[in-house]
C-alpha cells in the first residue's frame, strides 16, 4: 500500500521530484526484494555506505563523544570517559563480533557507558573494563540470528 502511494507520487510528478529512502541491510541486493518493480524502475541513483574500518570507527566514536550535546565539559580529553586505549580496545573487540556500523558503535558505546556508570563511576573507563564488558556483549546481529 505504501509502495503504491510512492509509485503514484512518482507518476504524478514526472520531473524534478526527489525522494530519499534509507534502508539498512548487510547486502545492498536485498533492496531489490524490498521494493516493487515499479519503484525500482523509477529510481536513478543508489548510494551505499560501506562498513567502517577500525580507524574510521574510532574517529566516529571520538566524534560522538565530543558532540556538544554529549560532552559535558571542555576540560575533558577527547575520548572521555574512556582512555584513548580503552576506546581503541572497544572498537577492536567490537570489530570481532559484528560489522562496524555507526548503529553498532552507538549501541555498544551506550551500553558500555551505562555499565561503567553503574560499576565504576566516576573513574575513567580503562581497557580492562572494556575487555571484561566485551566478553559478554551481544550485538543486535547476534540477537537476530
Amino acid at each position: 500500500m505504501i509502495q503504491q502511494g510512492i509509485r503514484d507520487v512518482f507518476d504524478g510528478c514526472p520531473s524534478k521530484l526527489g525522494i530519499v529512502m534509507a534502508f539498512a541491510s548487510k547486502e545492498s541486493s536485498h533492496l531489490n526484494e524490498l521494493l516493487i518493480g515499479d519503484i525500482l524502475s523509477r529510481s536513478s541513483y543508489r548510494v551505499e555506505i560501506p562498513v567502517l574500518d577500525e580507524d574510521d570507527a574510532l574517529q566516529f566514536a571520538i566524534d560522538i563523544l565530543n558532540d556538544p550535546e554529549v560532552k559535558n565539559s571542555v576540560e575533558n580529553p577527547l575520548s572521555y570517559p574512556f582512555t584513548e586505549k580503552s576506546l581503541s580496545e572497544m572498537v577492536n573487540l567490537l570489530s570481532k563480533k559484528t560489522d562496524l556500523t555507526p548503529r553498532e558503535i552507538m549501541k555498544c558505546l551506550g551500553r558500555l557507558v551505562s555499565d561503567a556508570q553503574q560499576k565504576i563511576y566516576p573513574e575513567e573507563i580503562k581497557p580492562k573494563f572494556v575487555t571484561d564488558f566485551m566478553k559478554s556483549y551481544v550485538s543486535q546481529e547476534d540477537v537476530i540470528e
